[in-house]
């Protein structure tokens, strides 16, 4: 959760720094980062802490997203030119959260999986 926790700071820097500028992919990595980090942690099968970390990064990449944009800092365009930059910031964050715990869950790991174990 380090890793997520310094992804967001990361994504809140550079969101406070230029609000105009969509940082696409911030939140697909920052709740992608949780799960597939946690598979090198926990070698063994965990499943339900891997589950459990996805949910909680993807979750607090919501909350940092919805904070930032009721701050006024994603007012950025989106990937496909439509308002506002939350749905996508949320969309990527599914996305990332449920890509991650899906290479965390692997029986045999992927490339990031061997990257990162």
């Amino acid at each position: 959760m380090v890793v997520v926790a310094a992804s967001c700071a990361a994504w809140v820097a550079l969101a406070v720094r230029s609000p105009g500028v969509t940082y696409h992919f911030a939140p697909l990595a920052a709740a992608g980062a949780g799960p597939a980090l946690a598979r090198g942690i926990f070698p063994t099968d965990r499943r339900r802490l891997f589950f459990a970390i996805g949910f909680a990064s993807t979750a607090f990449v919501f909350v940092v997203g919805a904070l930032l944009a009721s701050t006024g800092h994603l007012e950025g365009p989106t990937l496909w030119h439509s308002r506002p930059a939350t749905v996508e910031a949320f969309g990527f964050a599914l996305i990332g959260g449920s890509w991650g715990t899906r290479v965390a869950l692997r029986e045999r790991p992927g490339l990031v999986g061997r990257l990162v174990s």
